[in-house]
């Protein structure tokens, strides 16, 4: 099984990485793809060209996460970065005293770590004297990743959502209560056409992106760069698929009903596909054909 890595651009500038003369590029700092999964080869080739511009992040991969060691009862998840948000969306504002509609940028559209300090009350006590004094605890931060759930003790989670609840309307859905996770779901060892198909059986009207045979016939002419096309493209439905995992309004297959589904391999890639992996299947047959009748 091929290894992942987690890397990072430290950078405010675009670092790149040359593998057989094949180029990959990290995006700087703080904007999309400034972070990124990556195939271990091509990872450790940036942390060599970049001069250390370039770092590792330990992340789990699969999405789920647990925080908090304390007793723990509500999930939460990050709901930044959905990958088919609009990058701007319209808001109605006073403009020369005049309501009128405005576009400003969708906050749901970049992934971000959402951060909140939790106030950590008042430590009463009896001092020297034996008068009774106090002194203010340090904040407790909480942070919720990006394409993240977590699941908090039920004061925790109460606070990050009455902190939403006080923002402007369209950010009031950053974090989103949560599904817990469950023991069926896609993560990055998966092959991405059955990312595809789990991601059609939630949600028929989501954006499937390219299956695997596409994606092998872009590259077909450099392994590496075919793998890395690969896993970004798993990446990419991953993404798709969290934001319906986490919402309780998507259904999600069972082990069984997706097995009883993924026989039908031939009706969950795109038409064009289908008739090239036919037309394909047909030419090697051909060409075998004609090698036999040669020998005789």
């Amino acid at each position: 099984m091929a290894e992942y890595v987690n890397i990072r651009n430290k950078s405010n500038v675009v670092q790149k990485a040359v593998i057989d003369e094949v180029e990959f590029i990290l995006q700087p700092a703080g904007e999309k793809d400034s972070e990124k999964l990556v195939l271990k080869r091509i990872g450790q080739a940036f942390m060599e060209q970049s001069l250390g511009y370039v770092e590792f992040v330990d992340d789990d991969l699969t999405g789920t996460k647990a925080s908090f060691k304390l007793d723990t009862d509500v999930w939460l998840a990050n709901m930044t970065g959905d990958p088919d948000a609009s990058p701007t969306v319209p808001k109605r504002e006073m403009v020369n005293r005049r309501e009128t509609t405005i576009q400003v940028e969708n906050p749901y559209a970049l992934a971000r770590p959402l951060k909140w300090k939790k106030p950590g009350g008042q430590h009463v006590f009896q001092n020297e004297h034996g008068e009774w004094t106090g002194h203010n605890l340090s904040p407790t931060p909480i942070e919720l990743k990006p394409y993240t759930r977590m699941k908090y003790p039920k004061v925790v989670s109460d606070f990050i959502l009455r902190r939403l609840g006080n923002q402007e309307a369209m950010k009031r859905g950053l974090a989103l209560k949560s599904r817990a996770p469950t023991e069926f779901e896609p993560d990055i060892s998966w092959e991405l056409d059955d990312m595809r198909l789990y991601l059609r059986m939630m949600d028929p009207a989501a954006e499937l992106g390219q299956s695997e045979y596409e994606v092998k016939q872009i590259h077909k002419h450099n392994k590496l760069a075919k793998e890395q096309a690969i896993l970004a493209a798993k990446e990419l439905c991953l993404r798709r698929c969290f934001f319906r995992l986490v919402n309780v309004k998507y259904n999600l297959p069972t082990r069984e009903q997706f097995l009883a589904r993924k026989g039908a391999f031939i009706d969950e890639v795109p038409e064009e596909s289908a008739a090239a992996i036919v037309a394909e299947g047909q030419a090697t047959i051909k060409k075998a054909a004609k090698g036999n009748a040669a020998k005789l």
